[in-house]
């Protein structure tokens, strides 16, 4: 299967580009890591998608927040919504999702922490935070870039959609249930590209994962694991 190749005119670049307010993106991706949605949390994703549901509805697109199941296996407990939100194109090109995960891994060490985890504080030209790089600072960056392109007017060929999954810490939970369930969600056609921002250094890569299993046997005595972290002497 060939990838549509994306080709954007410099004109549509240049006027998307000129809607970006990268201070108001600063504060977004501040106010994201101010959320706590940690993995572990009950109902961990629930005032954070609230937040980001709301929006995109200011920007009048079409909205939904699907609720994950609870006979979905892996998660914690409470509720853990998904927001989708789909910018219709002319229906003359691929279909393009941009997004990530809303949860964030747990707090690890945190008599270590500079900043408080939830603080958001900008300082010295860096945003420090818990889910900074994992990955609010993706979330926020294509929430601004939908923006963007809503404000500047632009009419695309293919639908642009925008995915805020859960639980991913918890092993990809949020995004296979939409994956698996798209039609019946009424989400219409599974996209043609997916963006998905997970780690830095902010540049972008092809990629096919998969899940390979293999014995591997091993012999000698039982030792002790390390922490995640090794703290100082």
């Amino acid at each position: 299967m060939t990838t549509p190749a994306l080709k954007t005119p410099k004109a549509i670049r240049d006027k998307v580009l000129a809607k970006i307010d990268e201070e108001r993106l600063v504060k977004l991706c501040s106010k994201l890591i101010q959320f706590d949605s940690g993995v572990e949390n009950p109902a961990s994703e629930v005032e954070i998608g609230a937040y980001i549901a709301e929006s995109f509805r200011n920007l009048k697109v079409d909205v939904k927040v699907i609720d994950l199941p609870k006979d979905v296996p892996g998660q914690t407990d409470g509720d853990h919504p998904q927001v989708v939100a789909t910018l219709p194109g002319k229906g003359k090109g691929p279909r393009l999702m941009i997004g990530g995960h809303m949860d964030t891994e747990p707090i690890v060490s945190p008599e270590l922490w500079t900043h408080d985890p939830h603080s958001g504080d900008v300082e010295d030209g860096f945003i420090y935070g818990i889910g900074t790089v994992n990955m609010k600072q993706s979330v926020a960056s294509f929430m601004a870039a939908f923006k963007a392109i809503v404000d500047a007017g632009i009419e695309l060929d293919g639908d642009l959609m925008f995915a805020g999954c859960c639980q991913e810490n918890g092993g990809l939970i949020g995004s296979k249930y939409l994956a698996t369930t798209s039609d019946k969600l009424g989400l219409g056609p599974k996209p043609a590209l997916v963006f998905e921002g997970e780690q830095p250094p902010c540049t972008v890569s092809s990629a096919s994962t998969g899940l390979g299993v293999f014995p591997l046997p091993t012999y000698g005595h039982l030792g002790p694991g390390s922490p995640r972290h090794t703290l100082p002497p």
